[in-house]
């Protein structure tokens, strides 16, 4: 039932003057995202400052209102879905950047300020805010952490949750809490981010910055089988070079850029790379000796571009793939898997099968240095069949992703495009605990409806242990207090048992470790290999080093996944071996900090 008369006098009531927008000649314009419209809302709300973002919310927990934060709409998996009987919160308005040291290397921001702008404003200074995602001049800061972006450049630099240190965040009932990096107890932070506006809203962000690199180069390699250019992909790791950016792309994926944009790239190679390399001199010079070694023999030809004009060009039929997929007019699905990156030639034979199968065309790009794989599913949005065979495609490209080891979304999210096919990434166990942390936070079920977790399955566990310790950890930092309880037990991440078994990738650079493990044999086995990891070196052991205040930054930026029990005593896996994975909520960010 749309929003009533009553209901929206009373919004208004309770906001700064002009907040509250319910032209209807307006309001379709705030249920468009980038892609197409997602539906109309009710009313919309452009808050004026932190104080009507809360209101509002409150106001939505009160009357049950459902309420879709939007920011600029860059979100590639449906993000938000206005509904006539709903609000869209639209912080766009919250542009302001607040602050900027560059001595400290951090900024403070509003959620609404562009991802672009804020480089802008950073580059004179000599720094940058690293998360890049191809829509950074479009995408928000809020939007950003809302869907923890990543971007060609988080090979080297990482991905959103490495870049902000605080954010104050507006949860179910107006409540406005402030949620830092260095906290002690469960990393609510990391917890937050990436959480596509389902456990509350940004109000305000402290981002970490870098210097801008004093030299950077660009190559575009170019290859007859698309094998080579992932063989070259893990050649190039394998020979300690990490590039700042190693994109990929297929000769369907060139083609539909070159249409779209000429940039010169050859549309008869079965495959290309772009590649970024950025450093002070020497380091760059070094690493494009490297590449010369390991790529070159491999490639058909290699472009080099060494100033920023040259550079742009290269890179501009990438950057504008979006756009070439919106120009194309066809419908198009973005499956945005991670595999690991040696088995992007497999995920790629896997998806050629699939698109003849289903007799669809798919093309394939993605940031290979990470295994990060896009495969785009076009069809015919008008024909009821192929968009059952986009659908049943979609599943399939999942399935193979997950049995390559890999996980369902690597930066994109998971939406309401992709809130089915958690059931094919999580048990119903896992997925009862991140049902039991969205009631924690929003229990009033009101903030952004459909994005993120499906209905549950008949046969979901109740988790009443697990759900009442989330909302004991939620009650505690909203009150001001440490929680000094434990919401699960991390349990062995290999052999159960076994507190010496190492299951080392070095290809991915990733060890999986039971928490038994004492932290010195961890180190000695890895030193053998000529590797290391951020943990810290002496007595422990890793699991407890998750709790250890010292270990946090290390933990917080390393930490991939975690195998456990719950206390309702339901083994469960949360995160991945991926390095790139945002599939549902962080979960694993609960086990950091829970114990002694």
């Amino acid at each position: 039932m749309p929003l009533s008369t009553a209901l929206i006098a009373e919004l208004r009531r309770r906001l700064s003057d002009g907040a509250v927008v319910t032209a209807a000649d307006e309001l379709p314009a705030y249920g468009r995202d980038f892609w197409t419209l997602r539906g109309v809302p009710g009313a919309v709300v452009r808050p004026r400052d932190a104080a009507d973002v809360a209101a509002a919310l409150r106001f939505a927990a009160e009357r049950g209102v459902p309420v879709a934060p939007r920011a600029a709409g860059t979100n590639v998996s449906a993000g938000f879905l206005p509904a006539p009987e709903g609000i869209v919160l639209d912080l766009r308005p919250l542009d302001r950047v607040l602050s900027i040291d560059a001595e400290r290397r951090e900024a403070v921001v509003e959620p609404g300020v562009y991802n672009g702008a804020l480089n802008a404003r950073l580059a004179p200074l000599g720094l940058c805010f690293s998360p890049d995602p191809a829509s950074a001049p479009l995408s928000t800061i809020g939007g950003n952490i809302a869907e923890n972006a990543g971007g060609p450049h988080c090979l080297k630099y990482g991905v959103t949750v490495h870049h902000v240190r605080a954010v104050t965040f507006a949860v179910s009932g107006g409540d406005l809490m402030r949620f830092d990096a260095d906290e002690a107890g469960p990393d609510l932070l990391g917890l937050i981010i990436g959480s596509e506006g389902t456990l509350g809203v940004v109000t305000e962000a402290t981002v970490r910055l870098r210097p801008l690199p004093a030299v950077t180069r660009t190559l575009l390699a170019i290859f007859d089988r698309a094998e080579d250019a992932a063989q070259a992909v893990s050649d190039t790791i394998a020979a300690g070079i990490v590039p700042a950016a190693l994109e990929f792309f297929d000769q369907a994926a060139t083609r539909y850029f070159e249409a779209y944009h000429p940039s010169g790239y050859p549309t008869d190679a079965a495959a290309l790379l772009l590649i970024d390399v950025d450093g002070d001199p020497e380091e760059v010079a070094a690493d494009l000796a490297g590449l010369e070694r390991v790529v070159a023999p491999r490639a058909r030809e290699v472009r080099r571009a060494d100033d920023d004009k040259a550079r742009a060009a290269l890179w501009q039929g990438r950057l504008l793939g979006a756009q070439a997929l919106v120009a194309s007019g066809r419908g198009y699905f973005i499956c945005d898997t991670t595999v690991p990156r040696e088995r992007i030639p497999a995920m790629q034979r896997r998806v050629d099968e699939i698109a003849s199968c289903h007799h669809l065309a798919i093309v394939t790009l993605g940031h290979a240095g990470d295994g990060n794989v896009h495969p785009v599913i076009l069809f015919d949005q008008d024909d009821p069949a192929q968009v059952a065979a986009m659908h049943a495609a979609g599943d399939e490209v999942v399935l193979a992703a997950l049995a390559l080891g890999g996980t369902l979304t690597g930066e994109h999210g998971v939406g309401s495009e992709k809130a089915p096919q958690m059931a094919l990434r999580f048990t119903q166990a896992e997925l009862a605990a991140q049902r039991a942390v969205k009631a924690a936070f929003d229990p009033a079920g009101v903030l952004n409806p459909g994005v993120l977790l499906s209905p549950a399955a008949p046969d979901e566990p109740a988790l009443p242990l697990f759900a009442a310790r989330a909302r004991e950890v939620l009650g505690a930092r909203r009150a001001g207090r440490a929680w000094a309880g434990e919401p699960a037990a991390p349990g062995p991440a290999a052999a159960p048992g076994d507190e010496h078994v190492v299951d080392l990738d070095a290809e991915n650079l990733t060890v999986t470790a039971g928490a038994a493990m004492p932290l010195a044999t961890l180190h000695a086995a890895l030193a053998a290999r000529r590797l290391r990891c951020p943990l810290p070196e002496g007595e422990g052991t890793v699991g407890a080093a998750l709790s250890d205040a010292a270990a946090r930054p290390a933990v917080r930026d390393s930490l991939l996944g975690v195998w456990a029990t719950l206390p309702d005593g339901q083994p469960v896996h949360f995160g991945s071996s991926a390095v790139k994975d945002v599939a549902g909520y962080d979960m694993k960010r609960l086990f950091i900090g829970t114990g002694d």
